[in-house]
């Protein structure tokens, strides 16, 4: 049997207890079999053990062919690592399984690989389906980190669509003990190795969205996450800050806000945002980094999330 061109792990990051995992796993599979170039690839769905006691016995049946791959326990980015290490192909994308990816994200993620022998890692653009301001803003405000030119060079890897080369990943693994926005740790030591990392909008994905409730969560762990990053690797952007304690969040907050702000006025036709809703999206860019504020003081203090709907890391 010829090796696979390509190796897509799909992984589901939550578990709201009302089985949204695993419609969303089925919606990402059929999405998958879809695209051109699926023949040619092999499909592993990282789980817990304990969570795939739960899943439907058929989930799977969209896909002939994609497998399980478990580990006792573990949050996503510990899934995301074991999956791409038992995958059998060079060039190894990442779905998060609320993510639905457009027609020819398979070909896009090949064909930017294999043209650079120094690009490790391509990343793609993240929209919501719902066309509203709100969403095309809070798309805009959350996703467009990563955005460049089209196969230009960013610094950032996407945290739910992402394509790399096999090697360079397992050089370089997701963190599994700072949350599940730390991408950063990986990211930078890439970069200071030489590597290169780019961006194609070609490998588009349609993000879910389930309302208000989640979107506090997201942005309280991944203020965590961000604070968290930096309290580990002082080099980061805004290191200092996150090292005052408690009194550095209010200070936090507004620099992640003109930053958001930034990469609106930048990415904004991208993201279907007309100039004359540039000021909404900058006033909800202050709201939503506000809402960081109480994962920033979780990581300050060394305390984990409560009540989040993400999976939690494995014991230490």
């Amino acid at each position: 049997m010829r090796a696979p061109q390509i190796s897509i792990v799909v992984v589901s990051d939550f578990d709201d207890g009302c089985g949204s995992s695993w419609h969303d796993i089925r919606r990402v599979l059929r999405a998958l079999a879809d695209q051109q170039g699926i023949e040619q690839a092999e499909v592993l769905v990282a789980e817990t053990e304990n969570r795939l006691r739960h899943a439907p016995a058929d989930l799977l049946a969209d896909l002939p062919g994609a497998r399980w791959v478990t580990l006792p326990e573990g949050d996503a980015y510990a899934l995301k690592n074991a999956a791409v290490e038992a995958a059998q192909a060079e060039i190894v994308g990442i779905l998060d399984a609320d993510c639905e990816p457009a027609p020819g994200w398979i070909a896009a993620a090949i064909e930017t690989l294999r043209a650079d022998p120094k690009t490790v890692a391509v990343s793609g653009r993240t929209l919501y389906a719902d066309p509203s301001l709100t969403h095309r803003g809070l798309a805009l405000l959350g996703r467009a980190y990563v955005e460049a030119k089209p196969g230009g060079e960013t610094k950032h890897i996407s945290n739910n669509s992402a394509a790399f080369k096999r090697s360079a990943y397992l050089e370089h693994p997701l963190p599994t003990q700072a949350g599940i926005f730390a991408s950063n740790l990986q990211s930078v030591p890439m970069r200071r190795a030489g590597y290169r990392l780019r961006f194609d909008p070609r490998m588009r994905v349609t993000h879910g969205f389930y309302g208000w409730s989640t979107e506090r969560d997201i942005r309280r762990n991944l203020g965590y996450g961000v604070a968290a990053t930096r309290l580990v690797d002082p080099s980061l952007s805004h290191s200092w800050i996150y090292r005052l304690g408690p009194i550095g969040i209010p200070l936090a907050i507004l620099a992640r806000s003109l930053n958001s702000c930034r990469f609106a006025l930048r990415s904004a036709r991208d993201f279907a945002v007309r100039w004359y809703e540039l000021p909404v999206v900058c006033a909800m860019a202050f709201a939503c980094c506000a809402m960081e504020a109480p994962g920033m003081l979780s990581a300050i203090r060394g305390r984990p999330i409560e009540g989040t709907v993400y999976q939690p890391p494995a014991a230490t």
